[in-house]
């Protein structure tokens, strides 16, 4: 739970009020949805352009300040809050919910739990790069049969890096938990605003495109799943 509110407390410092700093420069109109996506979305962009920058010129210890004066100017105005929410995107957002806790499922049932660790493909590998580079920049990339891995999701492992550093949050629950449930977040919900400006407000037309989006592929990996013994233990 402690991990959970910290996480909440760097989406909103590091994400969105850093990207709703930017959104402000833009005098750009959003309702309530628009702007929860576009000022994380954006947030996420630069903090993760701001931390990628200092580190190069050795001074990661400057990204949480950058972050906070860029917060405090956003507090300062009274621009952070957004407009009020539309009650009749109540219902739609709960489903955009369910979808995207099925959609992140895949990820959300591995990781450390107790004693047991559930890691497939190449997560080891991801996590190597992440505490990798906690401690060095630019990185002694892991590898494979001798062959170093380079450029590989590099700048997502970085994220996930440098925001644990901050917050004294875990690797393993950032990328196995907190980050798969905020992407599908983000994911849904961007999809959902797109549809429903482009549409003019039909919110059925919207939610068969986030259904689409999530799940167009198929919904094999919920039934490769269920085969585990393991998934049916959480």
């Amino acid at each position: 739970m402690i991990e959970a509110l910290l996480f909440v407390l760097a989406v909103i410092i590091c994400f969105f009020l850093l990207g709703k700093f930017f959104v402000t420069k833009l005098k750009l109109e959003l309702d309530f949805l628009e702007d929860i996506f576009f000022s994380t979305t954006i947030g996420i962009l630069l903090f993760t352009f701001t931390s990628y920058l200092l580190s190069w010129v050795k001074a990661e210890i400057l990204i949480l300040p950058v972050v906070l004066a860029a917060g405090v100017v956003v507090l300062k105005k009274k621009r952070w809050f957004p407009r009020p929410f539309d009650i009749k995107h109540r219902t739609p957002m709960l489903l955009i919910l369910v979808m995207a806790a099925i959609f992140s499922l895949n990820m959300l049932i591995k990781g450390i739990y107790g004693d047991t660790a559930i890691y497939v493909r190449d997560d080891v590998w991801h996590l190597a790069l992440i505490n990798e580079l906690k401690v060095h920049f630019p990185p002694d990339n892991p590898g494979f049969a001798g062959v170093p891995l380079f450029g590989y999701h590099f700048f997502y492992n970085f994220l996930i890096a440098k925001l644990s550093n901050i917050f004294f949050l875990p690797p393993a629950s950032l990328y196995f938990h907190f980050f798969p449930v905020l992407t599908a977040l983000l994911w849904a919900v961007g999809v959902y605003v797109l549809m429903y400006r482009w549409s003019k407000g039909s919110i059925s037309t919207s939610l068969w495109a986030v259904f689409l989006t999530l799940f167009g592929g198929s919904f094999a990996f919920i039934l490769s799943k269920a085969r585990n013994a393991s998934f049916l233990a959480f």
